[in-house]
């Protein structure tokens, strides 16, 4: 664990690892205020259109596992480094390309770069502060996230009336270049001694005492239903929905959108701060997603005036904020040794959301669509996007009932304290 002397090197390698986060956020939710822009260059439909944004979250998913183990056996500054350089080739190629498959294999490799981002920044606050400051650098780091999330779709959008998407995609491209750069100059390991590291014939049993463990997988299926509702509404259709609910242009249903991210950046280090303890956790836990729920229901399916979207917007954030405590429920319920891969697990649940949900509401959409066009695009009606945004309280529901009933409010026999060994993520 870092010493007195090491705080400053420690803050600047977290303040990179955390704008690194910011990066990747931008990338992920730059198609948000895109769709018809993209639509229309690549001759495609709602669905289609899930699919090839999605395919940032089938690489982002599939690799949280092997990030996790990476980080586990690995120094950071070779694999920040390398995760930089293939989030910056990928925004270039997507920039670059005309047909859809290679745009969505621009996306693959944005995700593929961005899937360390996140575990990124919590091996740093993990080998660089002490333990007892984790769950608020967790807070802090999605606060972060939350902040690339808002200024990448506000951004953008506003880039967007001034400049092609092509030209917005290739900033975004050079920004990347640049971090990675910085990230091979600045980031180091461990402000310690060497740090110890499992030996590889022991791979197999650690891997099994996290995925065999229930609990892993309760606390997964939560962080999965948190994190959804925002890939699903923040990230992708929530912009469309309600430039076509409330006749605005899509710079404004962006900013109202917004507010989700500002939600859940503003509330998740509160949520970290003030949730002391399993049983408080589970119970902020209960307490976000009946809140979620509450929110998504009156802002997707009531009349409400557009004043009233923001607060509402802010609200649902917050009720993703629970997906926060996830990550410290996972890190106790393993070893040090094994807490990287468990947290990798848990991220991969988070992002799933975006990999199965994102499509699935394009689907939906697309199904309930009545044949209408405009510019000879499909022209999605209001009812089309409330079916396809169904997902968001149904998620909410679904947290509901595994928090409750699921996830202990005891610590489990497999609960760990931290090792004086092995104190990944102590």
């Amino acid at each position: 664990m870092a010493r007195a002397g090491d705080t400053r090197r420690g803050v600047a390698i977290y303040s990179l690892a955390a704008f690194f986060l910011l990066f990747e956020m931008a990338l992920q939710v730059s198609p948000a205020v895109m769709t018809r822009v993209l639509m229309g260059q690549f001759g495609v439909n709602a669905l289609e259109l899930g699919v090839m944004v999605s395919f940032y979250f089938y690489s982002y998913t599939a690799m949280q596992l092997p990030v996790g183990v990476l980080f586990d056996r690995y120094d950071a500054r070779p694999l920040f480094t390398a995760a930089t350089a293939v989030c910056s080739c990928g925004a270039l190629f997507f920039a670059s390309t005309n047909t859809v498959g290679l745009a969505a294999l621009g996306r693959l490799l944005m995700g593929f770069g961005s899937a360390f981002a996140f575990v990124g920044v919590l091996v740093v606050a993990a080998r660089w502060f002490p333990p007892s400051h984790f769950a608020a650098l967790v807070g802090v780091a999605q606060l972060l996230g939350a902040l690339g999330a808002l200024c990448g779709e506000t951004l953008v959008a506003l880039a967007l009336e001034s400049h092609s998407w092509r030209d917005v995609m290739g900033a975004l491209s050079l920004v990347g270049a640049a971090l990675t750069v910085a990230c091979w100059v600045v980031v180091r390991d461990d402000p310690g001694e060497a740090r110890a590291v499992p030996p590889a014939s022991h791979l197999n049993s650690q891997l099994r005492s996290v995925v065999f463990d229930p609990q892993t997988w309760s606390i997964a299926l939560y962080a999965f239903c948190a994190w959804g509702p925002m890939a699903v509404f923040a990230s992708m259709w929530g912009v469309p929905f309600l430039a076509r609910q409330h006749a605005i242009a899509t710079a404004e249903a962006a900013s109202a959108v917004s507010m989700a991210w500002l939600g859940v950046g503003l509330t998740s280090p509160v949520v970290g701060y003030v949730a002391h303890g399993r049983k408080a956790r589970v119970a902020w836990l209960q307490a976000c997603a009946g809140t979620g729920f509450a929110a998504s229901v009156l802002l997707l399916y009531a009349a409400v005036p557009l004043a009233a979207v923001y607060p509402l917007a802010f609200l649902l954030g917050f009720a993703a904020s629970g997906n926060i405590l996830t990550f410290a429920l996972v890190k106790e319920n393993n070893k040090p040794t094994t807490a990287a891969t468990a947290v990798g697990i848990n991220n991969m649940a988070v992002v799933a959301g975006g990999a199965v949900l994102q499509p699935l509401a394009g689907f939906v959409v697309q199904c309930t669509w009545d044949g209408r066009t405009e510019d000879g695009l499909p022209l999605y009606s209001v009812s089309d996007y409330r079916w396809g945004l169904l997902i968001v309280p149904i998620c909410f529901g679904v947290g509901i009932v595994v928090s409750t009933a699921f996830i202990r409010k005891t610590p489990s026999k497999t609960s760990y304290e931290p090792d004086a060994d092995f104190d990944f993520l102590a």
